[in-house]
């Protein structure tokens, strides 16, 4: 099960795949404030993981820092601290996420890192070198391999991949994986009008088989949560506010998908229940509706969308906006909240509310 980073024969690296084990199996032991996550609040990936450190109770076991809601092309990832709810490198002091996998690859004896840059990170302080940047490998680490450092018992006990459900849990995390979380891109980056109609039935044809299973039963498999909740949870959160920009406008996920009253306490605004279920601080909805759309290759669809919303607004009439409202547009995002506002506040696109709310009800 504990994969192991291996040196290419180009002599580089391209993935840290190794783990933490209780049993001293790795060289990395579970200790509290030995471990560092590097992440961003906009990646579903990256969710995992805080909805992990969340639910398990390891916010004060685990430290994290939050990179910049903007993905450059080039450089990718960096730390911008000068940006509301983004972080420095506490740990390194880098500017780029690039440079602590370069680090950690030289760390190993490579030339460097040849991989994708990508968040959710796993650093140990103690080596100074990345563990993992797998988002799945990390959450069952956080699930079964710290527990001794768990807020409460409860949170201890929680098990998101019990070996009774196991088998059952990978089988439901691969159509997720195949016809919702991945299939989420596919119409995006559709070439024809016949990979876009294949694209948008593949995708949809995976949500109506989570809304058909959720209204049979209140998790995905089994009776308790599992980390198969997790992975289809926080693309789902996402859908309504996000993926609309990727074309996948077909249906709104909150009334296809039953998960909407199911994982509610997820996302509300409210301490972990006794379920187990965390705070909706680390789902930062914030972050999801001002950052996915601000990633730097969907410059052009933001600008359409400018200028398609402001005609429409003109001539139309059709969206009521307040003084508040227009107060977000003295922020450097004020075109992403523009867009998001003429989605969720056109009466002849959205009748009702958004899926993602910022308080209870």
């Amino acid at each position: 099960m504990a994969t192991k980073t291996v040196l290419e024969e180009d002599g580089t690296i391209k993935g840290f795949f190794d783990w933490v084990k209780q049993d001293g199996s790795t060289p990395f032991q579970p200790e509290a404030g030995r471990y560092h996550v590097y992440g961003q609040h906009l990646c579903p990936f990256a969710n995992r993981v805080t909805i992990g450190q969340v639910i398990k109770g390891l916010e004060s076991v685990i430290s994290y820092d939050n990179l910049d809601y903007v993905l450059p092309e080039g450089p990718g990832w960096k730390f911008s601290p000068e940006k509301p709810g983004c972080d420095a490198d506490s740990i390194n002091g880098c500017s780029l996420l690039r440079e602590v996998y370069d680090a950690s690859a030289k760390k190993l004896g490579a030339k460097g890192f040849s991989g994708r840059v990508t968040v959710p990170v796993l650093y140990d302080r103690k080596l100074n070198r990345i563990v993992s940047n797998d988002s799945a490998s990390i959450l069952r680490m956080l699930n079964s391999e710290f527990n001794e450092f768990c807020a409460t018992p409860a949170q201890a006990k929680l098990d998101l991949f019990p070996p009774a459900l196991q088998s059952e849990i990978e089988e439901a995390e691969a159509w997720q994986t195949k016809s919702i979380i991945s299939a989420v891109h596919g119409p995006a980056y559709a070439k024809t009008q016949e990979d876009f109609d294949a694209a948008i039935v593949k995708l949809f044809d995976g949500l109506d088989k989570a809304e058909e299973l959720l209204s049979k039963q209140r998790y995905v498999v089994g009776k308790q949560i599992t980390e198969a909740d997790i992975h289809l949870f926080v693309t789902l959160v996402r859908f309504d506010a996000v993926y609309v920009h990727m074309k996948c406008y077909l249906k709104r996920v909150h009334r296809v998908i039953k998960v909407y009253e199911t994982h509610q306490p997820l996302w509300y605004r409210a301490k972990t229940t006794p379920s187990g279920f965390p705070r909706s601080s680390w789902t930062r909805t914030d972050g999801i509706k001002s950052a996915d759309l601000g990633l730097a290759n969907h410059k052009i669809i933001e600008l359409l969308w400018i200028v398609f919303s402001t005609v429409y607004i003109i001539c139309t009439h059709v969206c009521v906006y307040t003084i508040s409202d227009f107060i977000f547009f003295n922020s450097i995002n004020k075109m992403q909240h523009l867009i998001y506002l003429f989605i969720c506040k056109s009466k002849t696109m959205l009748s009702d509310s958004v899926y993602i709310r910022s308080t209870n009800p």
